[in-house]
């Protein structure tokens, strides 16, 4: 009876969630001109796009960024648009401004000039659930500017907003960049329905047991 009872509650825990890697988008590689300016200092910002099969829920992220004053580390907002295809940006559906201490910035081995120190950055939003559908992110610089690197994927392309014109560029490449969370298990029961269950479990152990005396 007690191998069921931990084979049920072990079922129940598996279908709740399970971690995982919503999108992976690539690492930067080493570039003459890697990536373009990301910044507010530099007026423009880059939008990649990502697409989800089902609904995800996004727990932390990470990319892939250069600094022009290393190794100065300020202000960004990271946000997640509606993506309505046709290379346009719909509305914005998430929004986060990450101060120094709300992530960690690691130095990678990417090579390009003038930007001599790329960064490994990593923050957590907690927990923002998406629906399945095609979106877009981009890392923007308030009192940073900084590069985000390029892939080099050659099917790749990714969009650059001149914010003071209003200019929209298609790009070639990448921004590198990982979502990483949890993907929701389809009809997870009710804790009643758990219990009933558990208590079935049991009925039929303690019936065998019987059976077999």
């Amino acid at each position: 009876m007690k191998r069921l009872f931990l084979a049920a509650l072990l079922a129940a825990c598996s279908a709740l969630s399970h971690a995982d890697v919503i999108y992976d988008n690539g690492l930067g590689a080493d570039d003459a001109r890697s990536g373009y300016f990301s910044t507010a200092l530099a007026q423009s910002r880059v939008l990649d796009d990502f697409s989800l099969a089902g609904t995800r829920t996004i727990n932390s992220v990470f990319f892939q960024m250069g600094l022009t004053e290393d190794p100065f580390l300020g202000a960004f907002t990271f946000t997640i648009y509606q993506d309505p295809g046709n290379n346009g940006i719909g509305a914005a559906i998430y929004e986060l401004t990450l101060n120094p201490g709300d992530y960690t910035a690691v130095p990678n081995a990417i090579i390009s000039y003038p930007y001599t120190t790329f960064y490994d950055v990593n923050f957590n939003v907690g927990a923002v659930t998406l629906d399945a559908g095609n979106y877009l992110l981009s890392f923007y610089g308030l009192d940073l500017e900084f590069r985000t690197a390029n892939t080099g994927d050659p099917a790749g392309s990714y969009l650059q907003l001149d914010e003071s014109g209003g200019d929209l560029f298609l790009r070639d490449g990448g921004t590198p960049f990982r979502l990483d969370g949890s993907t929701p298990a389809a009809g997870v029961p009710e804790p009643s329905s758990l219990l009933l269950s558990g208590i079935a479990l049991a009925a039929l152990a303690f019936h065998r047991r019987r059976r077999r005396a």
